[in-house]
């Protein structure tokens, strides 16, 4: 992934917090941080419904 986003030559398509993220992080660290996201989304999600 890191090095699509490096080929990427408009600068636009390159999110300079991503790359910081890819460059400093573990994949577990990643992987950790993707899973509170998408516990996050779910929980939302639910409240969402809950309020209709």
């Amino acid at each position: 992934m890191l090095k699509t986003l490096k080929k990427s030559k408009k600068k636009k398509d390159i999110d300079e917090h991503l790359l910081y993220i890819l460059k400093n992080t573990t994949p577990y660290q990643r992987m950790v941080w993707l899973k509170k996201t998408l516990d996050f989304w779910k929980t939302l999600k639910r409240k969402e419904r809950v309020g209709n």
